[in-house]
């Protein structure tokens, strides 16, 4: 069975894309392109098919582009991966 998350949005967030948020967030940016070789091989179709998710992603608020053309994960892609790993917000009450 294969494990997918359903995110907000019109969008079926599936493992790679949880992996992606992983990479993305432990150093802090990547490109696209970066993405695109990491997690699809770039000498086939499945290379536009990685452009096209990328956006996907940016359009429903996972990722968001900085300056000059990295990728950032979200704060609602960070919140996704805490609830993936088990892990709940600590918050501090004043």
């Amino acid at each position: 069975m294969k494990n997918t998350f359903v995110g907000q949005g019109s969008i079926r967030l599936e493992p790679r894309d949880l992996e992606m948020f992983r990479a993305i967030d432990s150093q802090g940016a990547k490109t696209s392109g970066e993405l695109s070789n990491e997690f699809w091989n770039e000498k086939s179709r499945k290379a536009h098919a990685g452009f096209q998710r990328i956006r996907k992603l940016i359009e429903t608020g996972y990722l968001e582009r900085g300056n000059p053309k990295l990728l950032y994960v979200t704060t609602k892609a960070k919140e996704l991966l805490n609830q993936a790993s088990g892990v709940e917000e600590v918050r501090n009450v004043a």
